[in-house]
């Protein structure tokens, strides 16, 4: 059986829409590979996740000392 892992990176990909990262899970899904990641991604099991809109980001940023 093969498994497709995915890092951060592809992690990122995905939340970005990159199409072939994408392609990758569904041709494992298409194919009944598992598909998986790192032990730390668990931890969204207890994360909300919410879209954010721009000016969210740009409070966020102004947090960091980054400017938006």
């Amino acid at each position: 059986m093969s498994a497709l892992i995915l890092d951060a990176g592809a992690l990122i990909a995905i939340d970005r829409g990159d199409r072939q990262v994408l392609a990758q899970v569904e041709d494992a899904d298409r194919a009944g590979d598992p598909v998986r990641t790192n032990a730390m991604a668990r931890a969204l099991r207890d994360i909300t996740v919410e879209s954010i809109t721009r000016e969210d980001g740009m409070r966020g940023g102004s947090f960091s000392g980054r400017p938006g």
